[in-house]
């Protein structure tokens, strides 16, 4: 059964080397164990996801450019459509977002305990 992602909760991006948490800024109104439910517009470079480090995808000589993340998508996909968070879908732990340099980003922990 999915999950609902939370603030906090753990993103990878496939081509990145970091684990990074989300913020959740969109709603704040309902809470899964006292942290903000995500829903599909919490997809903010910086401000909701922070940057992944190197991105395997940007060669640099031998090492990589930095994560220049740049959503293909402007909301999380896969998300749950029959329950609305804040006005807009749920973001769950098997949601996406496409990067526009060919990484995916996926919850892979969704912050509840």
């Amino acid at each position: 059964m999915a999950e609902y992602i939370r603030n906090g909760a753990k993103l990878k991006c496939s081509a990145g080397e970091l684990e990074t948490n989300l913020i959740v800024t969109n709603s704040k109104k309902v809470l899964i164990q006292n942290e903000a439910a995500a829903n599909e517009t919490d997809n903010t470079i910086i401000k909701n996801i922070p940057v992944f480090g190197p991105c395997k995808l940007q060669p640099n000589g031998s090492n990589f450019f930095p994560c220049n993340t740049k959503p293909a998508t402007l909301q999380w996909q896969a998300c749950k459509s029959d329950v609305n968070i804040g006005g807009t879908k749920a973001a769950i732990d098997t949601s996406f977002i496409s990067c526009s340099v060919g990484g995916i980003i996926k919850p892979v922990d969704s912050g509840q305990k």
